[in-house]
């Protein structure tokens, strides 16, 4: 039996090899060696490989394949047999998919579906897209137009209406006509997705076409992710996943002007922050409350720092905090200036650039006017305390440059040469944050810890600044893999690779 097929002598996930400096040092010792010790070490290489392969794609690699990560292993070169295993389609389905769909959803799940989130994710690595973009760009990743099935929705006339949809994708008919519907199909066939939005001609209760066009926004709870479920069950998906521009699409979704019911306004472009101004995220982090949760998981997700636990600061002036917090809870003022401040300090002040933001009825939706409803969510504890900050519109002041962790999070100006202390929307507040140095440190140790399954040693810390700083201005050695762009992910994962076998002992 050979090695790959030998079930007892796999590495798991956890294990290394102990006393390899670098695996450079391993392939010169291997030519030096006699001959009974270099099978020895021969198949240390092809453990090494095979651990290496099962770490980033999750499954098992052809002999072939395993060989030709050998190869680059004894050549000293590992990232490029990192490489090798980045090309299996399992690394995009399984390993990317679950490493963040924690951070896409408020229980931290690893069971969480495919939705627009992950998918967005997958799309901006697998397209070697700038991975920064997951905080300010204008996307959003769908399945292209000809894998979208037809829905046959006739009347009894035999002729297309208007629709309602039921929670469980059956369709009713419109409530304001006479007319019953019924839907052709509402499961699609094999390899076939339901779409996220379609046209219907109107017609009046006598059958009548009334000359309008709705574009009916099937973006709803449950409807939105039948998209990508079904999506997720076409095995090459990652494949299959197109870029479109976020806010142009939302055009057709919240803009149509013969559109009479309650949709959102069309989403402008400078409110996109990327992956954080999707559905999931909306259904997530922007229902009832008052859109502050976004803001702890980006900087918990992305930038590895908890709020109370990293980020805590009560130096910082408190002119951002909001009416609904109370300035003296349980009657101590000391518990506000002590506890309360040191988050909603800094929290407040950035999450302005959320206020437009909602999600209600299984919709996102987006009101520029919002802010003009005395009964909006973000006012209902107004009387809490009356002379707290009460927002205006969409802007946001960044206080975190000013207090003690202005270090740890290394603001810097970003490449657009935009202010990093205030701005309008939410994109301009995603390229804020992930312009840190934070940003960058946060996916090199996430990637090492995924691609190596431990933390970092301090020793490897201070290569893993590097490597971040490599990460954030691009790593022009891998223009041959079409990876030498800024923040591109399949660069990070193959040169974490040859970190992860080394030891201090």
């Amino acid at each position: 039996m050979e090695l790959w097929q030998e079930p007892c002598i796999i590495l798991t996930r956890g294990m290394r090899l102990k006393n390899l400096k670098f695996l450079g040092v391993l392939a010169f010792v291997l030519m030096a060696t006699p001959l009974g010790a270099e099978e020895a070490a021969d198949s240390d290489l092809q453990l090494i490989a095979l651990q290496l392969y099962q770490r980033i794609a999750g499954t098992m690699p052809s002999s072939s394949v395993l060989n030709s990560m050998k190869s680059k292993l004894v050549e000293g070169r590992p990232d490029e047999a990192a490489f090798i295993a980045l090309n299996d389609l399992n690394f995009y389905r399984e390993t990317l998919k679950t490493m963040f769909e924690v951070d896409s959803n408020r229980e931290k799940s690893n069971f969480e579906p495919l939705n627009d989130f992950t998918a967005g994710i997958v799309g901006l690595v697998r397209n070697n897209e700038r991975f920064d973009e997951v905080f300010w760009g204008d996307f959003i990743y769908i399945a292209p137009e000809a894998y979208s099935m037809d829905y046959n929705i006739i009347t009894d006339m035999g002729k297309l209406i208007d629709v309602n949809y039921k929670d469980d994708y059956s369709i009713m008919a419109d409530p304001n006509t006479e007319q019953g519907g019924s839907e052709g199909n509402s499961t699609p066939p094999a390899g076939k997705v339901r779409p996220l939005y379609r046209s219907f001609n109107n017609f009046d209760v006598n059958g009548n076409p009334t000359g309008n066009v709705t574009i009916r926004w099937l973006y709803t709870s449950d409807e939105a992710n039948s998209h990508f479920g079904d999506l997720s069950k076409i095995e090459n998906w990652p494949e299959l996943l197109t870029k479109r521009t976020y806010s142009q699409l939302s055009q057709k979704l919240f803009g149509n002007e013969n559109y009479t019911g309650n949709f959102s306004e069309r989403l402008k472009p400078e409110d996109t922050a990327g992956i954080y101004t999707l559905r999931q995220s909306a259904k997530e982090y922007f229902s009832a409350g008052t859109n502050r949760r976004v803001y702890p998981t980006m900087s918990s997700s992305f930038l590895c720092l908890d709020l109370k636990q990293k980020l805590h600061d009560t130096s910082l002036p408190d002119q951002f905090v909001r009416q609904d917090i109370d300035r003296a809870p349980g009657g101590l003022n000391q518990q506000y200036l002590s506890q309360c401040v040191g988050c909603h300090s800094h929290m407040d002040g950035n999450v302005g650039a959320f206020v437009y933001f909602n999600y209600e009825d299984g919709f996102m939706r987006y009101n520029r006017d919002a802010l003009t409803d005395p009964n909006y969510k973000l006012f209902r504890l107004a009387d809490v305390y009356p002379d707290g900050w009460k927002p205006k519109d969409n802007s946001w002041t960044n206080l975190l440059p000013q207090g003690e962790h202005a270090g740890v999070l290394g603001f810097r100006t970003p490449d657009n040469g935009q202010s990093f202390e205030t701005g309008i929307g939410a994109k301009s507040l995603g390229r804020a944050l992930s312009a840190t140095k934070a940003f960058g440190d946060c996916m090199a140790n996430r990637v090492f810890k995924q691609v190596c399954n431990r933390a970092a040693t301090p020793k490897e810390g201070k290569h893993l600044s590097s490597l971040a700083r490599d990460f954030e201005e691009g790593m022009p050695q891998y223009a041959s893999y079409n990876a030498n762009g800024k923040y591109n992910m399949r660069a990070l994962f193959a040169a974490s690779a040859g970190m992860c076998f080394s030891s201090e002992d």
